[in-house]
């Protein structure tokens, strides 16, 4: 395996490009393309390697701050989605709440009601039980009254009855010799009598006026007996609509301070929502900022960036080359250094590792083990071909720092540095860059 390793690194580009070219036939073929001639196919070959490179060196490893930036968009969009959600449950809820503090004030209202018939009823109820009182105290003495109008009927009458027996029992047929004398009697016991029958009239009058008006207070009593009795009956009712009413309102608050927590809660966390949203917006800013500033500080080293190693002979230059052979072209987006094995590899500008290890992605490969660095605004540099790698990803390196060593890993040409200037997804001419 390591002959075999050893012979594809001692390829000629011929052989490198007849290899190549072997991989893309049976394509080639699949489209019906089978008399093309071999410097067509080349133009082909050489097409899908430029846009393997430019395909995987501008994504998200060129993109630190774009990156950065995209990602507090995306937060700053799912926060407004969160915030237009809170919001609109907000107005619910608030409505909600709106329609439970006019229920429960309503229902307050109603209760009042409720109260106020309630005590109405009760004091007629007292008011009816004092009338009762007062009827029964009345009605007890008028029950005295009629004993005593009856005793005295009764007696009365035994008087009158004893007085006519006595008249009966004196009245005579015979005219004694005093006949005027006892005439004169006669006619006083009878006025004396017609006196005891007209008091016993008098009195029958007055047991019956007596009996008339108990009667007439029994009635009354009847009535207001009947009239409480309405009351109560109505006063029970007041009492359940009451305790009905008592618990819906109870019921209604509970609900209605539910529906006050829940606004409370969703205000805050709108508010937390809004106060995030600008802490994104303004973290946004500040990375345009810094990617802005990122950017001029890499531009403003146009010409002045130092070599990435110890040597400064180029042996491929940046743009197009002709195949000698073919006559195809290719274009090679940065410089091949020539540089002894070991060669100490540096970083030319202060950034952030992005990429620090040999990919086997098609496309990738082929630049054996790689370093590219982020610089900011959009500027990065690429090292290929290294032996060693002594940085690693995500690592912040500054200007002249070593991260790596010249090697020939993936080379066809020996040992060599390939160096590499991109502006977001466009390769520059690195010699445009570097110091004279």
């Amino acid at each position: 395996m390591q002959n075999q390793k050893k012979k594809s690194n001692n390829q000629s580009p011929r052989n490198k490009t007849q290899t190549i070219l072997n991989t893309q036939l049976p394509i080639i073929k699949q489209f019906g393309y089978l008399n093309l001639n071999i410097g067509i196919c080349l133009v082909i070959v050489s097409c899908i390697l430029i846009i393997s490179h430019c395909s995987l060196f501008t994504g998200p490893v060129f993109a630190a701050h774009e990156e950065k930036i995209k990602e507090y968009d995306k937060e700053i969009q799912e926060k407004e989605k969160e915030k237009a959600k809170a919001k609109k449950e907000l107005a619910t809820e608030k409505k909600e709440l709106e329609k439970k503090r006019i229920q429960e004030r309503s229902l307050r209202q109603r209760l009042s009601k409720i109260k106020k018939d309630l005590k109405a009823k009760k004091k007629e109820i007292v008011i009816y039980d004092e009338n009762l009182r007062k009827n029964r105290e009345r009605l007890e003495k008028k029950k005295k009254d009629l004993e005593g109008a009856t005793e005295n009927l009764r007696t009365s009458q035994n008087i009158l009855d004893e007085r006519l027996v006595f008249i009966y029992k004196r009245k005579s047929p015979s005219y004694p010799h005093n006949f005027p004398q006892k005439i004169l009697k006669e006619k006083s016991m009878k006025v004396i009598a017609s006196c005891d029958a007209n008091k016993l009239a008098r009195d029958e009058e007055k047991r019956i006026g007596i009996e008339e008006e108990k009667k007439s207070l029994e009635e009354r009593r009847a009535r207001i007996v009947t009239y409480k009795e309405v009351a109560l009956a109505r006063k029970s009712g007041i009492e359940k609509n009451k305790k009905v009413k008592e618990t819906l309102l109870a019921k209604t608050e509970k609900e209605r301070i539910a529906y006050q927590k829940r606004v409370r809660e969703l205000e805050k966390a709108s508010k937390e929502l809004e106060t995030l949203i600008r802490n994104l917006e303004a973290k946004k800013k500040e990375t345009i900022e810094q990617a802005r500033l990122a950017s001029l500080a890499f531009r403003q080293k146009k010409g002045r960036l130092p070599w990435p190693t110890i040597s400064h002979q180029v042996t491929k230059t940046y743009g197009k080359h002709q195949h000698p052979r073919y006559k195809t072209s290719t274009f090679q987006p940065g410089i091949d250094i020539k540089a002894p094995q070991g060669a100490e590899v540096y970083a030319v500008s202060k950034g952030t590792v992005v990429f620090a290890q040999w990919s086997q992605k098609p496309g990738l490969r082929e630049y054996g083990k790689m370093v590219m660095i982020a610089h900011g605004g959009g500027y990065y540099t690429i090292y290929a071909h290294l032996d060693d790698i002594l940085v690693k990803e995500d690592q912040g390196v500054e200007g002249g720092e070593l991260i790596g060593k010249v090697g020939q890993t993936a080379s066809k040409k020996g040992h060599y540095l390939y160096f590499e200037i991109r502006k977001d997804d466009a390769s520059v001419n690195p010699l445009h860059w570097l110091r004279k």
